[in-house]
């Protein structure tokens, strides 16, 4: 059914009937954010497994609902951590690295032939651009300018400051604008 909650205050309800184990919460929940997490999962780790470790994220949020204070983090910090623990863990298992994979088509020029395919090439490059930057810069780049989160959230995700997450985005830029001068990119 794919529902999308409106506010926070409504994000919060559900939260707290999550936690008390109303299925139909954790349903809410999940249709408004498989979507991001599934996104999230997806630039982290070979495609083919990312429906499945999306799936992994939220049995793992049920099963620790208990777990979850909506009082003390958001709703959505909570599973972006449970999320980036599994990818980890997901990584120490398999102990391989893969590329960061980014498609940043737009859909709504798919029509258009001419700007669908410089944008498959400019997402090339950003992506090969990216994956040439420090793991802990891709997950910055990936969480702010992908997944959209605040600086709040982000740094409650990773487990650092506000600040240090500014001055992290803000080298990885520095860093991600060398790469690409490098690469002959220049848009």
């Amino acid at each position: 059914m794919n529902r999308k909650l409106h506010s926070d205050e409504e994000i919060v309800k559900y939260a707290v009937n999550f936690v008390n184990g109303y299925p139909e919460a954790f349903s809410a929940l999940y249709d408004h954010f498989a979507d991001n997490i599934y996104r999230y999962v997806y630039y982290k780790v070979k495609s083919s497994e990312s429906e499945d470790l999306t799936e992994i994220i939220f049995i793992k949020a049920w099963e620790n609902r208990k777990k979850y204070d909506p009082a003390k983090s958001s709703f959505s910090s909570w599973l972006y951590t449970i999320a980036r623990n599994t990818v980890i863990d997901h990584y120490r298992v398999y102990k391989s690295v893969d590329e960061l994979s980014i498609d940043l088509t737009d859909h709504d020029d798919a029509k258009n032939p001419k700007l669908n395919t410089e944008s498959i090439l400019n997402a090339e490059k950003i992506r090969e651009a990216i994956s040439k930057i420090s793991e802990s810069y891709q997950e910055i780049l990936l969480l702010r300018f992908i997944e959209d989160l605040e600086y709040a959230e982000i740094a409650k995700i990773i487990g650092k400051s506000e600040g240090s997450i500014r001055v992290m985005q803000f080298r990885a830029m520095k860093e991600l604008k060398q790469v690409l001068q490098k690469m002959g990119f220049n848009e």
